[in-house]
């Protein structure tokens, strides 16, 4: 709302499609490839299953978001204990 009132309607729609296909999307990859790369420190894998690990990482985590909110969120709060104890630790 803001950059269609500052800059007008082109440039907003420019942006939310911006926003949808490029920036979201790399950041989630970036992130699976990171998981799948510290995963590759406690268990020995190539480049080749690194990859197959993210984009299994990535179809998973958005199969159970369709599922629901209820699914995603204990995913969520699995997650987050997870990495609180791995800090605690």
């Amino acid at each position: 709302m803001y950059l269609r009132e500052a800059y007008g309607r082109l440039p907003a729609f420019l942006w939310g499609w911006t926003e949808f296909w490029i920036i979201r999307t790399s950041s989630l990859a970036s992130l699976a490839c990171a998981t799948a790369i510290y995963l590759g420190v406690l268990i020995p894998v190539s480049i080749g299953q690194q990859t197959t690990i993210a984009g299994c990482v990535m179809v998973t985590l958005a199969w159970v978001n369709s599922i629901g909110i209820r699914w995603g969120s204990t995913v969520q709060k699995v997650t987050t204990c997870i990495k609180v104890s791995f800090l605690l630790a």
